[in-house]
């Protein structure tokens, strides 16, 4: 399937490997597999993936055609846990320095007065 720039939605996912970005499509997340240089090419290894039973899509960027993969349901509900886990994490990161923050402040007050 050959999609365009504007048929997506590019997003940084938090994955075991890092940070990367993916593509998501029709509520679909897929990562990056190959790139070529025409879409002939893509075309037909997108095509050669489907007759072996793997789904992809191919998409034209500015400089290349890249093959992009989905991610299985269940890793994407296992990503977003993952997600969430570490944003929250974040968030009680942030909250306890503001706390401390405020504290340092409010005793540097009590001190000066």
């Amino acid at each position: 399937m050959l999609i365009s720039l504007t048929d997506y939605e590019l997003v940084d996912i938090i994955t075991p490997l890092g940070i990367e970005q993916a593509i998501d499509y029709l509520g679909q997340l897929f990562l990056p597999a190959e790139t070529y240089k025409n879409s002939d090419d893509a075309i037909n290894a997108c095509r050669a993936d489907l007759e072996s039973g793997l789904f992809s899509i191919v998409v034209q960027e500015p400089n290349q055609v890249r093959i992009w993969c989905p991610i299985p349901r269940q890793m994407q509900t296992e990503l977003l846990d993952l997600n969430i886990a570490k944003l929250i994490k974040e968030i009680d990161r942030e909250i306890s320095v503001r706390e401390a923050n405020e504290a340092i402040a409010a005793d540097s007050y009590h001190l000066a007065a």
